[in-house]
């Protein structure tokens, strides 16, 4: 699996966004101070918000299956959005509550290749070593 980090780097060098500055709160939610700027339709934009904050709000209640499927969802069908490395990075904390160690690093790997910028990108290095 190792061997496929470089070729996802090079497919995705596109992808990798300024960092957005991403805050979650249970009143509120997911709220980014950036404007959307991957092309998606403001449907999308809803869709995403919609499955990220159904899946933070499961991880919340320790429903972890639940949130790492929305996550998932949000990383594969939307990977150039603002909040697929925020869906990896909660990916790589619930697998450290499962104590899935290897499953952590990979996700924390992934985005720090494929989104360097992402704004936790110093906190993921400290994860991961």
């Amino acid at each position: 699996m190792r061997f496929l980090y470089p070729i996802f780097t090079f497919l995705f060098a596109a992808v990798s966004l300024n960092a957005a500055n991403l805050t979650w709160s249970p009143d509120t939610g997911y709220v980014s101070d950036e404007v959307e700027l991957s092309g998606l339709l403001p449907e999308e934009i809803s869709k995403i918000l919609r499955w990220m904050n159904d899946a933070r709000a499961a991880e919340e209640k320790g429903r972890y299956k639940t949130a790492l499927g929305k996550y998932k969802r949000v990383q594969k069908k939307f990977p150039k959005s603002q909040y697929a490395p925020e869906a990896i990075y909660r990916t790589a904390q619930i697998q450290l509550k499962r104590n899935k160690i290897d499953h952590a690093f990979e996700a924390f790997e992934l985005v720090s290749f494929v989104y360097p910028n992402y704004g936790s990108f110093n906190e993921i290095i400290g994860e991961m070593y």
